[in-house]
């Protein structure tokens, strides 16, 4: 079949590109209407010839009639019937490359019997020259790409399609769809282009260049939702789904900002659509969660009675600071005149969130900085119990007005709304992400490249943030298929991630072991701080991984029955069983799992003998496979650690593995766990305007 298919292209490629050599005088930009043109479709298949070997000439353009053997009849195939009757119909002699000149026949040229050695998918064939042979000399057309036409050839994993032939056409060509085989518990997904053309849309793409055009199949693979979230081991008083009440108090000052409600109301419930996510607290987590989570907003004026310089140094005392909140919640509680119960919406005795934003302006006291800048507390549970009744605090963000009424603005930054975003994180359950335990001389490193919300306050969430939630089932591979194919979509647009568990097994939870893979693209929150992605190195970025790629992580968030302040180590729970018996401990309720809190940081509880340091919560392994999102500098050296940018995203015809990546991982060729990690990744297609990635998850072990 395949020699069928060479013989004919041949045929027709020399009919093909005579036309556009006799239609086409020299310098001139395009053929007169006259003239015949190349066919856009496969010419008619005539009587199969066998060309007799031919001497590749070893001079440039035209070549002694001596030193090139005149054709025989066996070597000569008919002219259609529209050539010019002037133009006499030449013999097939040899492809070779513009580079290489005229090389011989065993050389870098390839005769047409060995077409198939050049690009069994015929993709190469275009771009190379071709060398005819008439009476009185070689001749040298050039390539037809040059000339605005291109190859088109189809390709499948299976023999039931009808394939069609290699098709020379001209630039701006619609195709015809070709039918697709039927695969037993497969689902056909579309002809994909190569690179990043993506799912090819027959009846809206037109040909602008030379492609393979290859039928995909995805296979069929279970989701699985974790048995345990953030709020079942984090203590948190908010809900995961669901409408949440949230508390917004304001702190007066005689001298601060003015309380504005209509620009607190914007701030936080603000409902604007994707391209604007950024810009208000409800919008950023109405996409952010799929929809799985909101909030309802109470706003209130707490006048302190302080100046700023006063709240400043009442502050210093973090006790007073502490006390000063409680006392603004408990008026706020005294003065809220519905249903107490309203503010509890999952009924666990505390208020679901509270924000208090401090109006101290910084330049009115004598030192730099605000004491309610940033930060989220929970209040202890052994002394605040929970009342149903008359829900009390529990969950709750401290920030600073002034800081919340800077420009939003792309890439990494502080101000905004973004301290407001990452601060709710927490009160959802997360932790954060970057080196909370470094010191001017300490170490420096964000295992993320600073790109999450919950590290540098950039962009989404992640996958393991989304799926530690309870918002996004992954597809689990659990090892009963050699191979399987997948599309995933942008985790941004759509709850989609691929969990791939090492050779210990998986224990049903998101706080285990394991790889995750998602698309990464400009959608919501991370079209915002998208350039960011794109500028963040000098050296040139790569055009295939501009408009989004696929995103690596290696997650180790097994679960220790731990305090940090426990002065001796205890027994890890990671089996689901074991975190499930540590649960119905009495002191459960008073926070034994911090461990896994610090994982990101190498400090703290991290630097204790019987944890290595290095065993991150969540890293990036980027595409290059080396170690530098775990690279140690300065802390306030900000342009001395490494940021993610778009190259460090998996592109079309790349692989991750253990063996590719080894550098990525702390115990390679292990796991941290001690096991092996026995699969690779192949990304074979990513669409950028669907955003959407065909992965193949292989087992090599």
């Amino acid at each position: 079949m395949k020699q069928r298919r060479i013989r004919n292209l041949v045929i027709f490629l020399l009919a093909a590109v005579m036309l556009l050599s006799s239609c086409t005088p020299a310098g001139s930009p395009t053929a007169p209407a006259t003239q015949p043109q190349p066919a856009e479709t496969t010419a008619e298949k005539p009587a199969e010839t066998t060309p007799a070997a031919v001497t590749t000439p070893a001079a440039a353009e035209t070549l002694p009639p001596e030193t090139t053997p005149a054709p025989t009849p066996e070597e000569t195939t008919a002219a259609p019937e529209t050539t010019p009757a002037e133009v006499k119909a030449p013999a097939f002699a040899d492809w070779l490359t513009e580079t290489d000149g005229r090389s011989a026949l065993t050389g870098e040229g390839r005769p047409a019997a060995d077409l198939g050695q050049v690009s069994d998918s015929y993709t190469d064939l275009i771009t190379l020259d071709v060398y005819w042979h008439e009476t009185g000399g070689w001749v040298k057309l050039g390539n037809l790409e040059k000339n605005g036409y291109y190859l088109v050839c189809f390709a499948s994993a299976y023999e039931a399609e009808a394939l069609p032939e290699p098709m020379i056409v001209k630039e701006g060509t619609l195709l015809t769809e070709p039918a697709a085989a039927a695969v037993p518990d497969r689902t056909f997904e579309g002809w994909y282009g190569d690179g990043i053309i993506g799912k090819w849309l027959f009846e809206e793409d037109t040909v602008k260049q030379s492609m393979t055009l290859t039928a995909v199949y995805t296979d069929t693979v279970a989701r699985q939702a974790t048995k345990l979230n953030t709020h079942d081991i984090g203590h948190t008083s908010a809900d995961l789904f669901g409408v949440n009440a949230a508390v917004v108090i304001f702190l007066s000052y005689t001298d601060g900002y003015k309380y504005d409600q209509e620009r607190l109301e914007s701030m936080f419930a603000g409902d604007y659509g994707p391209e604007r996510a950024i810009e208000s607290h409800r919008t950023y987590y109405k996409y952010n969660s799929y929809g799985n989570v909101s909030f309802e907003y109470y706003f209130y004026c707490f006048d302190t009675g302080m100046s700023c310089k006063e709240a400043y140094d009442y502050t210093e005392d973090t006790s007073k600071g502490l006390a000063l909140l409680y006392q603004g919640f408990y008026e706020f509680q005294d003065q809220y005149e519905g249903d107490p119960k309203d503010l509890d919406r999952n009924g666990d005795g505390y208020v679901d969130a509270i924000f208090f934003i401090s109006a101290e302006n910084s330049a009115k006291t004598t030192e730099e900085g605000n004491y309610y800048i940033y930060g989220v507390g929970a209040a202890p549970t052994d002394r605040i119990p929970p009342n149903p009744e008359k829900p009390v605090i529990h969950s709750y963000a401290k920030l600073a007005y002034e800081d919340l009424t800077d420009p939003i603005y792309p890439g990494r930054n502080y101000g905004g709304l973004r301290a407001l975003l990452h601060e709710t994180g927490h009160i959802l359950g997360l932790v954060d992400y970057y080196n909370t335990r470094s010191s001017e001389d300490e170490e420096l490193f964000d295992t993320l490249g600073g790109f999450d919300m919950q590290s540098d306050n950039e962009g989404d969430w992640n996958v393991f943030s989304r799926f530690a939630c309870g918002w996004l089932d992954p597809y689990v591979i659990d090892g009963t298929q050699d191979e399987v194919t997948l599309k995933i979509g942008c985790s941004s647009r759509v709850p989609d991630a691929i969990l791939i568990p090492t050779a210990a097994g998986w224990n049903g939870t998101a706080f285990d072991e394991y790889i995750m893979v998602d698309v990464l693209a400009p959608y919501a929150a991370n079209a915002y701080d998208w350039a960011d992605l794109v500028d963040r190195r000098e050296v040139p970025w790569s055009a295939v991984n501009r408009k989004g790629g696929v995103r690596v992580y290696h997650v180790d968030a097994r679960l220790d029955r731990n305090r940090q302040s426990d002065p001796e180590p205890n027994q890890p729970a990671h089996t689901y069983e074991a975190i499930l018996a540590v649960m119905q401990e009495e002191d459960f309720s008073r926070g034994v799992w911090l461990h896994y809190s610090f994982r990101n940081s190498n400090g703290g509880a991290m630097k204790r003998p019987e944890y290595k340091r290095g065993m991150h919560l969540i890293e990036v392994v980027p595409s290059d496979g080396s170690s530098r999102f775990r690279q140690y500098s300065n802390r306030y050296a900000w342009q001395a650690y490494d940021f993610l940018d778009v190259r460090d995203l998996f592109a079309p015809g790349t692989v991750f593995s253990m063996e590719t990546c080894a550098d990525a991982f702390l115990q390679a060729p292990l796991m941290n766990n001690g096991s092996t990690f026995d699969y690779e990744v192949e990304v074979n297609f990513y669409d950028p305007d669907t955003q959407e990635a065909i992965v193949t998850v292989r087992k090599i072990r």
